[in-house]
């Protein structure tokens, strides 16, 4: 939606949201507050077209001279516009067309059906097996959203009439928290998940994942067989990785641990087999083991793992916040 609004805007103020090199601390100032403003107008913008057809800009929000009253500074237009005329014919008009259209050029709607597709087909959901659909967040009343969800589910009604979409799950999370506190609650009620794939690293720093995020816990042991890759191979090391990347060296991988396992017998590659297993118990605690078949030879490691969200990605929802509220 911002970049809609910047080609509406730039369309009769060319280079106003752009940012420019040496730029004064006023003119940094000046810049920000039209930042600030645009994703504030943008976000008004994406809520009012989940129930009009269209909505006209706030434009004087968007273009008001007042930025700044601490450093007494004005916008003028006239320098921001390379010397455009005063009288701007901007067309103030958003429909939800453009906003579907855009969606639709960037992949929004593909990606978010995939990933409803693949939490269904984890859980063995089936089209036609499921009753009730209870949609949650701003991006659920989007009209598109819920057609999709609909021919996905094959179903025309959603629970959402009931509650409010936009705090259904901090209501529920915060009723929650209140029957824990009073011990009215089981533990089992409420589950954790593996918010990231794990995995273990193998040949060329390829990824290899044996718990898919999304996992409840505790999960499932997995045991994965592997073997001997050169002759006479004594020792061998599982490092043990997080993540969405392909390759353990990606910038959005995060090393866990590593187990090692030494005194495997001698013999020719490919010879020896050793078992590999791994868990996450009930407490995030990671569970690993691995044993050469046919020997005593084994190893284990328990650890404590991070399965809260990543600290940049809790810094961007705290600026987020801060920004529209």
């Amino acid at each position: 939606m911002t970049d809609i609004i910047k080609k509406r805007i730039e369309e009769d103020i060319p280079g106003y949201y752009k940012q420019k090199r040496g730029m004064t601390q006023k003119e940094t100032i000046i810049f920000n507050k039209k930042i600030i403003r645009l994703k504030k107008e943008s976000e008004r913008i994406k809520i009012e077209l989940s129930d009009k057809t269209d909505i006209e800009l706030n434009l004087e929000l968007l273009l008001s001279d007042d930025y700044d009253d601490e450093y007494n500074t004005e916008l003028d237009l006239d320098l921001l516009s390379d010397g455009c005329d005063d009288k701007y014919d901007i067309d103030p008009t958003i429909t939800r067309k453009e906003f579907e259209e855009e969606c639709e050029k960037r992949g929004i709607y593909e990606e978010f059906i995939n990933k409803i597709k693949q939490v269904t087909q984890k859980k063995g959901y089936k089209r036609g097996n499921v009753q009730l659909v209870i949609l949650n967040g701003g991006t659920c009343k989007m009209p598109r959203i819920r057609e999709e969800v609909a021919k996905l589910f094959d179903i025309q009604t959603f629970s959402d009439k009931k509650f409010n979409p936009l705090n259904a799950v901090v209501k529920r999370a915060a009723y929650l928290a209140y029957l824990k506190q009073e011990n009215r609650i089981s533990p089992e009620v409420i589950y954790d998940i593996v918010p990231t794939p794990i995995g273990i690293e193998l040949e060329g720093e390829k990824f290899e994942i044996l718990i898919e995020d999304g996992e409840t816990l505790p999960t499932k042991g997995i045991t994965k067989r592997y073997y001997t890759t050169y002759d006479n191979q004594t020792t061998i090391q599982f490092n043990v990785y997080k993540g969405f990347g392909k390759y353990v060296n990606s910038p959005e991988m995060e090393y866990i641990t590593t187990l090692h396992i030494d005194g495997i017998p001698n013999g020719k590659a490919g010879e020896q087999i050793i078992d590999f297993t791994i868990k996450v118990n009930q407490n995030g605690m990671m569970e690993l083991s691995a044993s050469v078949v046919g020997s005593d030879v084994k190893g284990d490691l328990i650890v404590s793992i991070d399965l809260s969200k990543e600290s940049d990605e809790i810094t961007k929802l705290i600026k987020h916040f801060q920004t529209f509220y």
